[in-house]
């Protein structure tokens, strides 16, 4: 049997799953509508006459209810809905379930909470083309339900930061209902609130024209309220920097075309929140300048601004509180030092508040952890968030949908393009011993960059003079660490991930350099480093985890000849 469905919320009709019923003529239709309202319970046949007829019924208004129950019982079997309209001592009833009916399911809905779904029940005026004071007083109630009902349903919106989804249809009612206040406040506020403010102003000057060329009244307080804030919101977008903080992107950036790709691809996802993408990978290897480059790619999709910190979460200094952050990025984007408060918590609703209508990308470049980034995440789709971290950030995967992209070294053809780039043309008359150079580097970019200072530093000197000259692994780390910069030399920047470990796992990383083999396996870790197999797989995870070893396939991981030398070192002894 196909599910029976009376709509009463525009033309009285009868369906069938699909497919329409003859309900019959007008007279027929307002029969069954007064059945409807009270579907589940019976309603007497004086009921039934009273709410067809009015006070003043015919004489022969009974028969004609009982003939038109007749008919409507005889489309009703046909249709396979034998025993929906039953009658007993009391009166005629519709089914069982009140839900069969359309009304009742618009305050089922609305009593939920769905107010949007109930709204979608509506086609046109209830009880279209029945006269009569009781189809009259039940249009008037009905309306107000469906105002209060979309009423509810903006405000939720508008909290959820989807206002604009609200303009079409509050305007449509507006028009319906000029002299409405609430109404034209809820349009108001979401055209203020999806960056519409001319709009919204005309909406409040027309309404206040009608109220009072019609009324004779000035709006009410909730209008005057709306108003006010709008016109705050107009001085603040007056107001608005537009901030541009993005570092410039590096000059001799090669490859990382498939990369590029990717991170253009998930920055321009769709979802309910914004899209957040997180770049991983071990010391050296491009995390910023692909990052960096990528932002400066898509920049003309956030026309609203940039920002970009450096979070130092692997660094000399001490990783940047989030309190701070937030403190920058509000002052960035026009907010005054008197009006950013004091409490994190606070802080990042405030940023929130003021990224919400707004196309912001968000660079937090060298992240320590997912604790360290929570605070700065904006809640708005338009947003995006791009992560770059020696972490993978599992936390933000798992708990806000976040991509994850594992940058790996160079390949063995862009890194010689990078050593053309960074040395010039003589690196095509050396090709192997580039090639040769390349590896040395384990193609780590920063390596490949202090390693192509110090051929052009030297210019008397071969490629192939520096290959030997880097060939043992001490010296090489000596010569890559750019006279002791800290942000530039390979063995200070490997230093800041050895740093933020425990004690016995920075001790298995330093037992790791005398392991003979190319790869290893837990079983021979943990013999290496006295360990049961449990310690040795959460030791060489949380190793993997900051990118200090790679894997390579189950239970099965790679150091590379750099890290492998910095394991060695003598300053880890």
């Amino acid at each position: 049997m196909q599910a029976l469905e009376v709509q009463l919320l525009g033309p009285v009709e009868l369906r069938s799953g699909d497919r329409p019923l003859d309900a019959g003529p007008r007279q027929r239709r307002h029969v069954l509508a007064a059945i409807a309202v009270d579907a589940g319970r019976p309603v007497p046949v004086d009921v039934i006459v009273e709410r067809v007829w009015g006070e003043q019924s015919p004489p022969q208004a009974r028969r004609s209810v009982h003939a038109h129950v007749a008919r409507l019982r005889r489309v009703l079997e046909e249709a396979g809905s034998s025993g929906a309209l039953a009658h007993d001592t009391v009166g005629y009833s519709l089914g069982q379930d009140a839900l069969v009916v359309d009304l009742h399911r618009f305050r089922e809905l609305t009593a939920q909470g769905h107010e949007h779904a109930a709204l979608r029940l509506w086609r046109g005026e209830p009880l279209t083309g029945l006269a009569g004071d009781w189809a009259d007083r039940l249009r008037v109630i009905w309306e107000r339900q469906r105002l209060d009902a979309m009423l509810a349903w903006a405000a939720a919106e508008l909290a959820g930061g989807t206002a604009a989804r609200t303009t079409g249809p509050l305007a449509e009612l507006v028009a319906e209902h000029p002299l409405h206040e609430g109404l034209s406040a809820a349009l108001i506020r979401a055209l203020s609130a999806s960056g519409q403010s001319a709009k919204a102003l005309g909406v409040y000057a027309a309404t206040r024209q009608r109220l009072e060329i019609e009324l004779g009244t000035e709006p009410g307080p909730d209008l005057r309220v709306v108003h006010r804030s709008l016109l705050k919101a107009q001085d603040r977008e007056a107001n608005r920097v537009t901030p541009a903080q993005l570092p410039p992107a590096a000059r001799t950036f090669v490859g990382r075309a498939y990369e590029l790709d990717r991170l253009d691809e998930m920055l321009a996802g769709e979802s309910a929140g914004p899209p957040i993408v997180v770049v991983s990978g071990t010391a050296g290897v491009g995390k910023t300048a692909l990052a960096v480059t990528a932002a400066h790619r898509v920049h003309d999709r956030f026309p609203d601004g940039q920002l970009y910190v450096d979070l130092r979460g692997y660094d000399s200094t001490p990783p940047l509180d989030a309190s701070s952050v937030l403190a920058g990025f509000l002052t960035a984007l026009g907010v005054a030092s008197a009006d950013i408060p004091f409490d994190l918590e606070q802080r990042a609703a405030r940023f929130r508040t003021e990224v919400a209508q707004r196309r912001v990308l968000l660079v937090l470049d060298n992240a320590a952890s997912a604790e360290q980034v929570r605070p700065l995440l904006p809640g708005s789709p338009s947003c995006a968030v791009l992560v770059t971290s020696r972490n993978t950030m599992v936390c933000l995967v798992a708990l806000y949908g976040a991509h994850r992209l594992m940058l790996d070294v160079l390949s063995a053809e862009d890194a010689y393009t990078l050593l053309q780039r960074l040395i010039g043309a003589s690196v095509d008359d050396e090709a192997p011993a580039a090639y040769a150079l390349a590896e040395l580097c384990a193609r780590l970019p920063l390596a490949l960059r202090m390693a192509s200072e110090l051929a052009v530093a030297r210019p008397g000197i071969t490629l192939s003079w520096l290959v030997t000259e880097l060939r043992d692994r001490q010296e090489r780390l000596s010569r890559l660490d750019a006279d002791g910069d800290p942000r530039a030399g390979v063995s200070a920047v490997f230093s800041w991930s050895l740093r933020r470990l425990p004690a016995p796992v920075a001790r298995t990383f330093r037992l790791l350099g005398l392991y003979p083999g190319e790869d290893f396996g837990i079983g021979s870790v943990a013999v290496l480093a006295g360990l049961d197999t449990a310690t040795a797989r959460r030791h060489l995870d949380t190793l993997a985890g900051v990118h200090l070893i790679t894997p390579t396939g189950p239970d099965r991981y790679l150091m590379h000849d750099l890290l492998r030398a910095y394991a060695l070192s003598p300053d880890l002894s």
